[in-house]
């Protein structure tokens, strides 16, 4: 089952995003949303220093009938490339943990499908000792199932 995330509008799906992953790291913190947070969607901190940053990309029109999934992880890909920056200065400060989460689906073909070939991506534009991880919409599904949503 697939929820229609494309209804809710970029806000609203932040809000779920937040919701969902509180119940995951209860010690998140969620930043307010249509502000400028530099690239920090909810944190959770140590000491002081931001250490899991979560970052929330939204589609608003997926899925599409004629889109491929080739075409989810090129717009994913250009949608992050504007973040990076952002995510680099977070990784000098500290960030030990970064989770991309989208409405886009994946798929998992082994080294070839856009789940593999996005956290490949990323390693590449993303030096350092960071843990890197994406939610996509099937991983959303899921954690709405689980929470009986």
């Amino acid at each position: 089952m697939t929820y229609p995330y494309e209804d809710l509008g970029p806000e609203r799906f932040q809000e779920l995003c937040q919701t969902l992953l509180v119940q995951q790291f209860p010690r998140a913190q969620c930043m307010p949303i249509g502000m400028p947070d530099g690239g920090r969607d909810a944190i959770v901190s140590r000491r002081a220093v931001d250490t899991l940053v979560f970052q929330v990309k939204y589609r608003r029109r997926t899925p599409l009938a004629d889109a491929t999934h080739a075409d989810y992880l090129t717009w994913l890909q250009d949608t992050v490339t504007s973040e990076l920056p952002n995510i680099l200065r977070l990784i000098q400060k500290g960030v030990r943990h970064y989770i991309l989460i989208t409405n886009v689906p994946c798929s998992s073909h082994s080294g070839s499908g856009t789940r593999d070939k996005m956290l490949l991506w990323l390693a590449d534009k993303i030096s350092g000792d960071v843990e890197l991880d994406v939610w996509w919409r099937t991983d959303l599904d899921r954690r709405l199932i689980q929470t009986g949503s």
